[in-house]
């Protein structure tokens, strides 16, 4: 039987990644990131297999508060930043919206994996530090295999992703 995969990625919007954000990564790596995104959605959907598009939302009252306390009012519902960046090959990938940092809360996407009959999620995107991390906690204690693309995941965190990748190894996550 093959092994069916699905490609996360997770957290490239316009505000996630502009330098002027709350925590900015350095351009030269946005742009290596882009790039390797690019070359994987189009290489798993040559391969025919899914690509999830996930964005972090802050919609109602106190999502709408954190974001404008603590994080300059960033992907707020409606506004252009919350959009994936426009040089993302998002095109016929899915999106789906979160609203915490596991993308398995309260969302679709569980679902939407078990429809394409996924047992392996491959993660890349923002932050290791914290979406990355818990939704690839999540996808393990789902019962996915998961994949971490090293390479292609970025953070602000270095000492907290180095703890929360090592973590991650010993439950059974892989690094490639």
């Amino acid at each position: 039987m093959v092994e069916k995969k699905a490609l996360l990625v997770i957290d490239i919007q316009k505000d996630n990644i502009a330098p002027n954000g709350p925590y900015p990564f350095p351009q030269k790596s946005v742009e290596e990131l882009i790039k390797w995104i690019n070359e994987l959605a189009s290489q798993y959907k040559a391969d025919d297999q899914p690509v999830f598009f996930i964005r972090q939302i802050y919609k109602n009252f106190w999502g709408r508060l954190i974001s404008r306390l603590f994080l300059k009012g960033i992907t707020l519902e409606g506004s252009d930043g919350a959009n994936l960046d426009e040089r993302l090959n998002s095109s016929n990938g899915l999106t789906i919206d979160k609203t915490q940092q596991n993308a398995f809360a309260n969302t679709s996407l569980q679902t939407q994996l078990s429809s394409f009959d996924i047992s392996t999620v491959v993660i890349c995107g923002l932050d290791g530090a914290y979406c990355v991390g818990a939704t690839a906690h999540a996808a393990l204690n789902a019962g996915f295999n998961v994949e971490l693309l090293d390479q292609a995941i970025l953070t602000t965190k270095a000492d907290r992703w180095a703890k929360i990748k090592s973590d991650l190894k010993a439950k059974g996550a892989s690094l490639i």
